[in-house]
């Protein structure tokens, strides 16, 4: 009951909040259910412990007893999870959108999970547990696993030393081969295709093309349909020519979804000066770029005049050429195609009376169009475009010997009053912060991109550039450096918080150190896992390791809780209170394993099927992180406390100590 009813407040609260039930949403609500799933055992645990122990109080000192037995560590629990998850919510650009709405579904379901553990879960089991028959004896499965922990204490310091040792190696050994990407890559059914020929190809060679591709695509076994655009709208967002086009391929949800794609890539790939590049809808457009090219180094140059920006971006370029680990720098300049320049000869346009803004208006009207009106039939709409004719526009000559009307009501030739030419023009100007922009890009080869990076903006800050031109360090090692590093300084400041609070519920600065650091094993299973099924670690996965986390803290906490408890109740230090404290928690931590594991093994199952790409993956990191999170809950912890424990200040639960917990 205990759950659902969790799940449902945190769901009402985002409904509340305005946020919408998204795949993020989802996975947060799913990496939470395994400190759902711990909230409710941890209390059944405590109370059918303490109702075993047979008569002598009444059932609701009993209930009271073990509420308090658990509330404290399963508030230190929770503020240690909650204080994991915080970086998350301070990430920036298309990272930061991908998972917040994860991180806030999370800690949502963390709050509203512990406030039912608190309050709701023990009124039930009040009212459950007045009227049941309890059975004093455990179940022949618990006797077992008892008996296993009894034969197993002796070596838990080695076991632990050795588990410690054999984690740690496996898990730096791994991280190389680990593929972190930001986006998993989703088995969507429409799929976008880019197409951009060379400038200057005509609307009508783009649109022969289209057709013939599309007529190519339709007999791909799987493809649906096919649809597509030339060029852009006249109020678009993109910034294309007419020799750039998009087409649309719908797939069917029955089709083996790699193969389909394999073909459409072979197809699209297979024409000559076309660059095709295919996607699914969502990768298009998931967030927003944060540079125009792919290289690690990109320098942008801006500043106002075309040829002195070239001039600038030339200099920058040498000056990267002589860094170490630079390669292959190159400006990034758009291409060109051929355009009309039309010069006014002003001393001609004096001459004949036409103002200079006269011969442009009537060359760009008679060369371009204008527009003058529309005409209505049948609710459609016609544009009225006065255009001069098409053998006078299709060459210099003709262009030449358009005639440009007079004040003196005569006609004056366009070549008698201005020099027509072809000239090479750019597809493109990008202009950022009212500046024209140029890139200058390079590869690293031999180094590593920081430190080239580091000794790239050294040499731009030693750089004189003229007034109004400047050279940035941009791209996306530069900005994912700037978020990483807030990113890192306030995972030092929660690393610095936590430990604080592992101190407030230890009582020992050792011991708080020692089970932070010790932590990473826990996550050791995740990356194994990871490496093992060849899943690309993305975000979505990186979640799976909040999951664990979360798990061992809880498990951490609350088992080094109770052996205060017993310490409190009078029970010695030593090897005898550690391993009566382990064993009175082997049962509610294997518990709550195989209750977790149950709930994420059916998205691990059915992981690689559309829909799944980021629940999938993050069940298979949660599947293998369990399995070292209950070797680290059982065996690393009860080291650690055996180790650094003495010092710690025990729970004085006899004394009434229970106002702290309040």
């Amino acid at each position: 009951v205990a759950i659902p009813l969790s799940l449902a407040a945190a769901v009402l609260v985002i409904y509340w909040s305005g946020a919408t039930i998204n795949v993020m949403v989802l996975a947060g609500l799913v990496i939470a259910l395994g400190i759902l799933v711990d909230d409710g055992i941890v209390f059944s645990d405590a109370l059918l412990r303490r109702l075993r122990q047979g008569p002598g109080k009444s059932i609701l000192q009993t209930f009271l007893e073990a509420s308090s037995e658990v509330r404290t560590p399963l508030v230190f629990a929770t503020v240690v999870v909650l204080l994991a998850a915080l970086p998350m919510l301070f990430m920036t650009g298309a990272a930061g959108e991908f998972v917040k709405p994860l991180a806030m579904s999370y800690g949502i379901a963390v709050l509203a999970s512990m406030l039912v553990a608190m309050t709701v879960t023990p009124a039930l089991s009040m009212m459950l547990y007045q009227k049941t028959q309890i059975v004093r004896h455990q179940s022949p499965f618990s006797e077992w696993l008892k008996r296993q922990h009894d034969n197993m204490s002796p070596m838990v310091p080695r076991v632990a030393v050795g588990v410690a040792v054999v984690a740690a190696v496996a898990g730096f050994a791994l991280l190389p081969g680990l593929n972190f990407t930001t986006a998993p890559t989703f088995k969507e059914h429409d799929l976008m295709v880019h197409w951009e020929a060379m400038p200057g190809t005509s609307r009508e060679e783009m649109n022969r093309l289209i057709e013939r591709v599309s007529k190519e695509l339709r007999t791909v076994p799987g493809v649906r349909n096919v649809g597509g655009h030339v060029g852009r709208a006249i109020l678009s967002d993109q910034v294309v020519g007419i020799n750039s086009s998009e087409l649309w391929v719908n797939l069917d949800s029955k089709a083996n979804h790699e193969t389909t794609v394999a073909a459409i890539e072979a197809i699209v790939q297979g024409y000559p000066g076309i660059d095709a590049d295919v996607m699914t809808y969502l990768t298009s457009r998931f967030g927003e770029p944060l540079s125009r090219v792919d290289e690690p180094i990109v320098v942008r140059v801006f500043g106002q005049e075309k040829d002195a920006l070239r001039a600038e971006a030339e200099k920058v370029k040498k000056a990267l050429a002589g860094i170490n680990g630079i390669a292959e720098a190159r400006i990034d300049a758009e291409s060109n195609e051929p355009a009309v320049e039309i010069e006014v000869n002003l001393q001609q346009a004096m001459k004949y009376g036409i103002k200079p803004g006269e011969v442009r208006r009537a060359a760009a009207t008679l060369i371009a169009g204008i527009e003058v009106g529309n005409l209505f039939e049948e609710q459609k709409v016609f544009e009225v475009v006065v255009w001069g004719e098409p053998h006078i526009r299709h060459s210099v000559a003709g262009i030449n010997d358009l005639l440009i009307d007079s004040p003196a009501g005569g006609h004056v030739r366009l070549g008698d009053v201005a020099e027509v030419r072809i000239v090479p023009a750019p597809t493109v100007i990008h202009r950022e912060n009212v500046a024209r922009s140029l890139d200058v890009v390079a590869n690293v080869k031999g180094r590593q991109v920081p430190a080239v990076a580091s000794d790239v903006s050294r040499q731009l800050r030693q750089m004189s550039l003229p007034l109004e031109y400047r050279a940035e360090l941009v791209g996306d090692f530069a900005k994912q450096e700037a978020a990483n590093a807030r990113v890192l300084a306030l995972s030092a400041a929660v690393a610095i918080g936590i430990v604080f609070v592992l101190q407030a519920a230890f009582g020992s600065w050792a011991l708080a150190f020692g089970v932070l650091l010790t932590l990473p094993i826990a996550l050791a299973g995740g990356a194994i896992a990871a490496v093992v099924t060849g899943s690309a670690v993305s975000l979505g996965s990186l979640a799976g390791f909040l999951t664990v986390l979360g798990l061992a803290v809880r498990y951490g906490v609350l088992l080094i809780g109770r052996y205060r408890d017993l310490r409190g109740q009078g029970m010695t230090f030593g090897p005898e209170l550690v391993r009566n404290g382990t064993r009175e928690r082997v049962n509610s931590i294997l518990m709550s394993v195989v209750v977790t594991a149950a709930a994420v093994l059916p998205f691990a199952v059915f992981g690689a099927r559309a829909g799944h790409e980021i629940i999938g993956p993050m069940a298979m990191v949660i599947l293998g992180g369990l399995v070292t999170t209950t070797v680290y809950a059982l065996c690393v912890i009860p080291a650690l406390y055996s180790r650094f424990g003495s010092g710690a200040m025990p729970d004085a639960i006899e004394n009434e100590d229970l106002d702290i917990a309040v």
